[in-house]
């Protein structure tokens, strides 16, 4: 059984070819990505949103880390904005 120079070329370029439309679509998910919580984030800040139900990004952030990472069995939450004791 011969292998076609020709047809092995023809499918490496392909491949490649495929490589790189699989990381320009990762790299335009990301970016769209980026995109829209930077929207987000600048709307909230802003007020074109409301915050208390949309929130923004970064409180979001902060709150699930905080959160995540708390390791005491307390009823108070993690969150100052979901505390309903005001500080």
């Amino acid at each position: 059984m011969t292998t076609d120079p020709c047809s092995t070329l023809a499918q490496q370029e392909f491949i490649e070819k495929e490589k790189h439309h699989r990381r320009s679509v990762r790299i335009c998910r990301c970016m769209l990505l980026v995109l829209l919580l930077s929207i987000w984030e600048l709307s909230a800040s802003l007020g074109l949103i409301d915050d208390f139900i949309f929130s923004c990004p970064s409180r979001v952030a902060i709150c699930f880390f905080a959160h995540t990472h708390t390791h005491t069995h307390t009823h108070k939450h993690p969150c100052p904005e979901w505390d309903s004791n005001p500080r």
